[in-house]
């Protein structure tokens, strides 16, 4: 990739993730997830762009369950993206900090979902040990 190419593509990164966040911001979940959904990102920072899809989705999903219950949004509907998530190469053979990062992070959140608050803390500190770069670092914060 030339170097042009590679400083739009960085550009028009920030400014998704500058809108995906004001989104994120207000509650707005699911229009953050699909404005980065199909986005282009770098290889390095692939996995990263993947565990902040995820944390978009659970924080609709955990607000929609929220609101109607699980009768309405059975908690299957949050493991099936789980599941996923977990079935990429990243997560199941991490090679770089920043898969690490984003495959911890993916147990987190299944964590929260799942198992409840010893196993998220555990969890979120051996989180704050790993180093990840920007710019999805700052997108995924650590309770």
């Amino acid at each position: 990739m030339s170097k042009l190419r590679q400083i739009f593509q960085t550009a028009r990164l920030s400014y998704l993730l500058y809108r995906a966040n004001g989104l994120e911001s207000r509650g707005h979940y699911d229009d953050a997830r699909a404005l980065l959904q199909n986005v282009a990102v770098p290889e390095q920072i692939l996995a990263l762009r993947d565990a902040y899809l995820l944390k978009l989705a659970w924080l609709s999903f955990t607000g929609r369950v929220l609101d109607k219950g699980f009768g309405v949004h059975p908690l299957s509907e949050m493991q099936r993206l789980i599941y996923e998530a977990q079935t990429q190469r990243w997560y199941k053979d991490p090679t770089a900090e920043n898969e690490e990062y984003a495959a911890r992070y993916v147990d987190l959140l299944e964590a929260a979902t799942l198992a409840g608050g010893e196993r998220v803390n555990e969890l979120a500190e051996s989180l704050r040990g790993l180093k990840a770069s920007a710019p999805f670092k700052a997108h995924l914060p650590i309770p």
